[in-house]
């Protein structure tokens, strides 16, 4: 007899999808701008997959004592057998160039809102969009 584990994870986060060209840094200089907040280039996300392979995400954190903001960047680099390459985070959303996923008590549908009601006045924003993270085929590689 076999055992399985299942494990249903709550995906209670808010994501925002951002289209621009800009490099990562220069993009969460612009946020830190216009949102008034203190997102700082973090250590690389290494998300490991079977048979000792891994992806390696970009991110810029904010972090306060409830709320969680991260700026991800879809871009990633796979790493397998020692080869890299390159595929995005979330393959389902290839129009995107990073995300921005929300963590905590305060992002509500209504905070999220304002936020991309500012990210909008960005000219290096070229598209904003709401993603329903527990829709998405690839969720799993969202929780850190």
């Amino acid at each position: 007899m076999t055992n399985k584990l299942i494990i249903d994870y709550d995906y209670d986060f808010g994501l925002i999808g951002i289209e621009s060209k800009v490099k990562g840094y220069k993009l969460a200089w612009l946020i830190n701008s216009v949102l008034g907040v203190h997102l700082i280039k973090g250590d690389d996300i290494k998300l490991t997959l079977p048979q000792q392979n891994y992806l390696l995400i970009s991110n810029f954190l904010y972090k306060e004592e409830y709320n969680l903001m991260r700026l991800l960047k879809n871009s990633c680099e796979r790493v397998e057998k020692g080869k890299v390459s390159h595929e995005n985070l979330i393959p389902e959303c290839g129009d995107f160039d990073y995300f921005i996923l929300l963590e905590g008590c305060e992002w509500e549908i209504g905070v999220i809102q304002k936020i991309i009601s500012k990210l909008e006045l960005l000219d290096e924003v070229t598209g904003l969009g709401v993603i329903e993270a527990g829709q998405l085929p690839s969720r799993e590689y969202l929780i850190f």
